[in-house]
C-alpha cells in the first residue's frame, strides 16, 4: 500500500438542470469526485492477521473513513492513516501525541470477525482518520461511521454499511449490499450484487450493474447506465431528476412516473404514454417485455435513454 493513500471521496456539489423545450429533453447531472486531500495522509500503524482466520469485518468508528478491499492473499491488514484538520500540516510525532490524547482504538480478530473500533475522548478532535482494510475477496462487512466516507471494492458476500455524514463508493462487489448515508452521495459501478442503497441528501450514480437494484434519494438526482438489465430495477427520488440508460434491444417492462417523463424513440413499445399537467407516465413493455424498470421522480423529471 502506497504511503499516504488517498481514500476520501469528498463530493463537490452536484448540479442538475432540466428543461422541456421544443419537444426535446435537456438534462445535466454532473458528479465531481475530488480525489486529492490538501494535506498528505500519514500512515500511523499497520496491524496484520492471517486472512484465513477472517470471514467478516465489523468496523464502528466515530470520525474516520473506512475502506475495505478484497485483495489480500495470506495476510490481512488494517492500516490507520491520520492528518490534521483544516489543512494543518502535522508531523508523525505530533499526530501520535494527539491520537494518544483524543482517540481510543481497538483492532482484533474475534470469532472470525476482524473488529475495528475507534472512539473519541474529546468533543473537538484535531485529526481526520482513515482505516484501510485488506482482506480476502470472500468477506462480509458490517461498517458504521458517524463522520466519514465508506469505500468497498472487490468483495463477495453480504455487505452492510452506513454513514451519517459521508459518501459511499462501491465497485466490483457481488452478493448483497445494503448501504445508506444521511448526507452524502453514492457511486456504484461494475457490480453484480443485489443492491439496496439510500441517501437522504445526495446524488446517486450507477454504472454497469447486473443485480437487483433499489436506489432511493430524498433530495438528489439519479444517473443510471445499464449494459444489460438482468434483474428488476427501482429508482426513486423525492427532490430531483432521473436519467436512466439501457440498450435499445432490452426486453423490459417500463413503469415510469414523474413531473415529466421523456424517452428516446421507443421502437417496439406496447403500452400507454400519458402526459398530464404535473404528472407524466410511461407504462408498458419494450421488445416484448422482461424485467421491470420502475422510476419515480416526485418533483422532478425522468429521461429514458436508449443506446
Amino acid at each position: 500500500m502506497k504511503k499516504g493513500l488517498v481514500i476520501l471521496l469528498a463530493c463537490v456539489a452536484a448540479m442538475a438542470a432540466t428543461a422541456w423545450t421544443s419537444n426535446r429533453w435537456h438534462t445535466t447531472i454532473n458528479f465531481g469526485w475530488m480525489q486529492n486531500q490538501p494535506v498528505e495522509q500519514v500512515l500511523m500503524q499497520t496491524k496484520s492477521f492471517n486472512s484465513n482466520d477472517i470471514n467478516s469485518v465489523n468496523a464502528d468508528v466515530e470520525v474516520g473513513n473506512i475502506k475495505v478491499i478484497g485483495d489480500a492473499a495470506n495476510q490481512a491488514t488494517v492500516e490507520l492513516y491520520a492528518w490534521g484538520n483544516n489543512g494543518k500540516v502535522l508531523s508523525k510525532e505530533a499526530i501520535q501525541q494527539i491520537l494518544d490524547k483524543e482517540n481510543d482504538f481497538s483492532i482484533a480478530v474475534v470469532n472470525g470477525s476482524l473488529t475495528v473500533r475507534e472512539m473519541l475522548k474529546v468533543k473537538n478532535n484535531k485529526l481526520s482518520l482513515s482505516f484501510v482494510i485488506h482482506v480476502k475477496e470472500n468477506t462480509a462487512t458490517d461498517l458504521s461511521t458517524s463522520a466519514g466516507n465508506i469505500v468497498l471494492a472487490s468483495l463477495r458476500g453480504k455487505q452492510q454499511f452506513s454513514t451519517s455524514g459521508g459518501n459511499l463508493a462501491i465497485s466490483n462487489v457481488s452478493g448483497s449490499v445494503y448501504g445508506e448515508t444521511s448526507g452524502g452521495n453514492i457511486a456504484v459501478n461494475n457490480s453484480s450484487a443485489d443492491m439496496r442503497i439510500r441517501t437522504s441528501g445526495g446524488n446517486v450514480a450507477l454504472k454497469n450493474l447486473s443485480g437487483v437494484v433499489d436506489a432511493r434519494t430524498s433530495g438528489g438526482n439519479i444517473k443510471a447506465d445499464f449494459k444489460t438489465l438482468v434483474k428488476n430495477v427501482s429508482l426513486s427520488t423525492s427532490g430531483g431528476s432521473i436519467v436512466a440508460t439501457i440498450s435499445k434491444n432490452t426486453p423490459v417492462n417500463l413503469n415510469l412516473k414523474g413531473n415529466s417523463v421523456n424517452t428516446d424513440a421507443l421502437v417496439g413499445f406496447d403500452g400507454n404514454v400519458q402526459k398530464d399537467y404535473g404528472t407524466n407516465t410511461v407504462i408498458g413493455t419494450l421488445n416484448g417485455g422482461g424485467v421491470m424498470l420502475t422510476a419515480r421522480a416526485v418533483g422532478g423529471g425522468i429521461y429514458l435513454k436508449l443506446k
